[in-house]
């Protein structure tokens, strides 16, 4: 294990998580979700992160539960 420890590990996967989220979007038509910050993500990417982090991956304005 790094000297992170287990923080360190979480940082890693938010950072990748980021750059995957962060990449440019072409998705087909209604596989987009934006959030109420108006930025906007692949909807499997956005939930995937939401599952690490309820904060927009752009901003980190908190971002609502999904119903």
């Amino acid at each position: 294990m790094n000297s992170l420890g287990q923080e360190g590990n979480v940082q890693n996967a938010e950072n990748q998580h980021t750059r995957l989220i962060m990449n440019r979007l072409k998705p087909r038509r209604g596989q987009i979700m934006k959030t109420p910050c108006n930025h906007k993500f692949h909807v499997s990417c956005l939930v995937e992160w939401m599952s690490i982090k309820m904060e927009c991956p752009t901003c980190r304005a908190p971002l609502p539960v999904l119903d």
